[in-house]
C-alpha cells in the first residue's frame, strides 16, 4: 500500500500543471470516463447476437420441442457476458 502512495507522490510531482487549473484533471476524467462506457457499450450487443443466433439455429428443435435447457443457459450467458469484461 505504501509503494503505491509513493508512485501517486512521484507522478503528481513529474505532471507539469498547477492545481489550480481543472482543465487537465477535467479532460483525463472525461477521457476515462467515454472510453470505459464505449469499451461497456461496444460489448454488450455481442451476447444479444449470440443469443439470437442461437435460438433461430435448428439445433434447438429436438424432436419437435424446444431444449429449453440450451434456452435458459444461453439467456444466463447474455446476463453475465457484460459483466466478465
Amino acid at each position: 500500500m505504501g509503494d503505491v502512495c509513493l508512485r501517486k507522490e512521484q507522478a503528481v510531482a513529474f505532471i507539469p500543471y498547477r492545481v489550480e487549473e481543472p482543465r487537465p484533471p477535467q479532460g483525463a476524467l472525461t477521457f476515462g470516463l467515454v472510453n470505459s462506457l464505449g469499451g461497456y457499450f461496444s460489448r454488450v450487443p455481442d451476447p444479444m447476437i449470440a443469443v439470437r443466433t442461437v435460438l433461430l439455429c435448428g439445433a434447438l428443435v429436438v424432436g419437435g420441442a424446444v431444449a429449453w435447457e440450451v434456452v435458459a443457459m444461453a439467456a444466463l450467458a447474455a446476463l453475465a457476458a457484460p459483466s466478465m469484461l
